[in-house]
């Protein structure tokens, strides 16, 4: 990846260590904010159900297709899991109290522009735009 690039991927051994110790064997794991695979992938490496919720089709579709590359190097790890599949959704996560799932865990990462634009300047984002990411994100916590 290209020193610069706007893509961010999740640390996959944070994500482990966090499934490791947050989350029981075989346990469930949500994902409201599921822009990447990562989380995904480590949960079903390590035999959890992973559920993640994205609202930009592209990013489902790009989810599953690295699934597909991922699974022959989980299948030929006999130490790894591939079962049971993650699961990508195209869906809004303040839908998801109509999900009516229980999880054991909630790991994401929500978009880091947001988060950036804010530290790095906060004139470029503005106080009422920051509260309008934030208030349903306590929303979503609130519910789960």
């Amino acid at each position: 990846m290209p020193i610069g690039s706007k893509i961010s991927v999740f640390d996959p051994v944070l994500c482990e260590l966090m499934y490791r110790w947050f989350c029981p064997p075989g346990g469930r794991v949500f994902d409201p904010f599921a822009g990447g695979s990562v989380r995904g992938i480590v949960a079903a490496a390590h035999g959890l159900r992973y559920m993640g919720f994205e609202i930009r089709p592209e990013q489902v579709e790009a989810n599953l297709e690295n699934w597909e590359q991922v699974l022959p190097k989980l299948a030929a790890n006999a130490d790894l899991k591939s079962e049971p599949a993650p699961k990508w959704a195209e869906r809004d996560s303040r839908t998801m109290n109509r999900h009516r799932a229980i999880y054991d865990l909630i790991l994401t990462c929500p978009r880091t522009s947001i988060l950036n634009a804010t530290a790095i300047c906060p004139m470029i984002f503005p106080r009422c735009a920051m509260r309008s990411f934030w208030k349903p994100t306590q929303t979503l916590s609130k519910r789960a």
